[in-house]
């Protein structure tokens, strides 16, 4: 990366994710993902 980045691109820590997501974006990935997320061990359950 560059010094000056794109605003599209995130900063890369823990969490951050949360200010990107709506609740919309949020109740889709984890029908899409959030077995696969537990399994992988990245989460412990849907409570997230």
């Amino acid at each position: 990366m560059t010094k000056i980045s794109p605003n599209h691109v995130r900063k890369g820590k823990t969490g951050d994710w949360k200010a990107h997501f709506s609740v919309e974006h949020k109740y889709i990935f984890k029908k899409l993902a959030g077995d696969a997320l537990i399994s992988l061990g990245y989460e412990k359950d849907m409570d997230w």
